[in-house]
């Protein structure tokens, strides 16, 4: 299970977000936090997550996530604040300064 290199706050600088990570399915086991809380800048990417979760919890997680070319991977599904996130690269809108992700690594018999 990876350990984070740092430690992360529960709110935010003025104009950012705390962002809850929740990971299932193969993810759940590879993060010890419960949830994994990142502060991200006011305008960010689902793969500015994936990037920040990368330093955070190092290479392993990145490899579970994103294919050799640094794009994720079709099986890892990410919702934002219950909603999916279709365009990793498109800028994701929360409301305040907290927010609820969820990232799901799907088997290949649910979809993955």
């Amino acid at each position: 299970m990876l350990e984070k290199t740092d430690s992360a706050p529960a709110s935010t600088t003025e104009g950012g977000t705390a962002l809850h990570i929740w990971l299932f399915g193969g993810l759940s086991s590879l993060v010890k936090d419960r949830p994994a809380i990142i502060e991200m800048p006011k305008d960010f990417t689902a793969t500015d997550v994936i990037a920040e979760m990368g330093k955070r919890y190092g290479q392993e997680f990145l490899d579970s996530v994103t294919e050799a070319n640094g794009e994720k991977i079709k099986c890892c599904k990410i919702f934002l604040d219950g909603l999916p996130v279709e365009d990793v690269d498109w800028p994701l809108e929360t409301e305040g300064d907290k927010a609820e992700m969820e990232m799901i690594l799907l088997a290949a018999d649910e979809g993955g």
